[in-house]
């Protein structure tokens, strides 16, 4: 981890609540100890990434009333940063700081918490987990630290580890059943656990309907509904589908989310499945005005294109390929059918420059040199224009 400035910070942060709930004696004490030498070694050894020297300092600190809170709290901290998790936990129970941890409990759980949420996010996820469970040893109740965890196993692909945690999260905070719920059957449906996913997702939808009135519940309500249509979709129930689409929007009224856009998208797919061409562009036209986000933009034109390429309206679908790829540069998937197109109507070297582009936005993963070759090997130039298929 070698983060040492983190010490110095979260010394600084508990200096300041000493300031604030002690007595001004205490304050005065403070001031005129601030010179302990051993606690001034131990900041001037975390800056220079000496975590060791640095805990060294701390522990003589802690012999030197009245700054002892302060160095039991910066040797917990540097035994975090050197990853002696066995020992920042001993040291929570052990006799010399007992004065200080018991009552703090919270702020250093709290701490804790950040520092692992931090963690995660710079992809540090073995770090994270130990932080966690010396979390739960500081509060066992904490919600936070459970669906921290659950968060770990999902991105370890370990779904059921991953919802164990979120069932304890739900054991200790009833009222966030909802946003676990829905955590739970996300677990399910990445792993095309249908019926186990349905089922978790219902109880976060009654979950949250008795919290409509708070924000906090948005979320987990339009994106279980979401899901719940995509399961529908994967079935065949279109019907069943659209209704839960229809239900995203309306939960989401003001398009506090992005679940509104692609509800209209996945409505305008359901359209297409019955060949109901002209209304299905009314959704996806309404997507394009319900963002401004340019990926999202990109799709929606991509989807108008897709219609007018199977209506043979090629100049249209050209027109709405181009603007996708304007938004949206890395978008394999409209250079894919723009080559297409090229290559249907003769446009050979315009189908391999488009191509091309595809290659090297996909070189590593579906699309190489083989593609392009077998791609080209089939173009006629004698095939119609583009122009004479579709002069308007």
């Amino acid at each position: 981890m070698r983060i040492s400035l983190k010490i110095v910070v979260a010394l600084i942060v508990l200096s300041a609540s000493f300031l604030i709930f002690r007595s001004n004696s205490f304050v005065s004490s403070v001031a005129s100890n601030i010179g302990n030498r051993s606690l001034v070694h131990a900041l001037d050894s975390g800056l220079s990434s000496s975590l060791i020297n640095a805990s060294e300092w701390f522990d003589k600190s802690i012999n030197s009333k009245p700054i002892e809170d302060i160095g039991c709290f910066g040797r917990w901290i540097t035994w975090i940063e050197l990853e002696e998790m066995s020992k920042a936990k001993s040291l929570i129970e052990e006799n010399t700081c007992n004065s200080f941890f018991p009552q703090r409990r919270e702020v250093m759980a709290y701490w804790v918490l950040n520092h692992a949420d931090a963690l995660i996010n710079q992809g540090l996820i073995s770090q994270a987990d130990n932080l966690y469970d010396l979390g739960l040893t500081l509060d066992v109740f904490s919600a936070d630290m459970y669906s921290g965890k659950a968060r770990l196993y999902s991105l370890w692909n370990k779904p059921d580890e991953a919802i164990f945690y979120y069932s304890e999260a739900i054991k200790t905070a009833p009222d966030r059943t909802a946003k676990y719920m829905y955590k739970i059957g996300l677990e399910y449906f990445k792993n095309n656990l249908t019926d186990l996913a349905k089922h978790s997702f219902e109880k976060a939808l009654s979950a949250a309907n008795q919290n409509m009135e708070s924000q906090f519940y948005l979320y987990d309500h339009a994106n279980s509904l979401y899901l719940l249509g995509q399961i529908a979709m994967r079935e065949g129930n279109y019907v069943i589908a659209n209704e839960y689409y229809e239900l995203v929007r309306v939960v989401d009224l003001d398009g506090n989310t992005d679940l509104p856009f692609w509800s209209l998208i996945r409505q305008g797919e359901i359209l297409e499945t019955t060949q109901n061409y002209g209304l299905a562009k009314q959704y996806y036209l309404s997507a394009l005005e319900l963002t401004n986000n340019s990926v999202q933009k990109s799709r929606a034109y991509l989807a108008l294109a897709l219609i007018y390429k199977q209506k043979s309206q090629w100049v249209q679908a050209v027109k709405y390929l181009q603007e996708a790829i304007n938004l949206n540069p890395d978008y394999d998937w409209a250079y894919l059918e723009l080559a297409r197109i090229w290559k249907s109507q003769g446009r050979c070297e315009d189908a391999q420059h488009v191509f091309v582009k595809l290659v090297e936005i996909k070189s590593d993963d579906e699309y190489g040199q083989d593609d392009l070759d077998s791609f080209m090997r089939s173009c006629n130039p004698d095939s119609l224009s583009i122009e004479r298929l579709d002069p308007d």
